[in-house]
């Protein structure tokens, strides 16, 4: 599963590391919030890693498809991220659906 939001944080770090790690505990919390309401719903998850909650994952940093909603980028790395995405290009749906 993968949840992204844009939010204005309530601290100011003063690194990118730092900004990530509270990225991360933020994250966290979400996902132990939701897993709750899953088993509220009678779908609790039994699979775990180490610490049977959390498991991250290394993502280069040429590969942050989030950069495609957050920065200003060049056409070739808006559409690599894009082409991640699977979003389609619009030139490419001509003639598919008719007027």
């Amino acid at each position: 599963m993968f949840l992204w939001a844009s939010i204005k944080q309530n601290t100011v770090a003063l690194s990118t590391a730092e900004a990530e790690y509270v990225s991360v505990a933020e994250a966290t919390s979400q996902a132990k919030w939701l897993r709750f309401v899953l088993e509220d719903f009678g779908e609790e998850q039994v699979e775990a890693i180490q610490a049977k909650e959390i498991e991250l994952i290394y993502c280069k940093t040429e590969d942050h498809i989030a950069d495609i909603l957050t920065k200003a980028l060049s056409k070739d790395r808006f559409v690599y991220l894009r082409d991640l995405l699977g979003v389609k290009s619009a030139k490419g749906l001509e003639g598919s659906v008719d007027v």
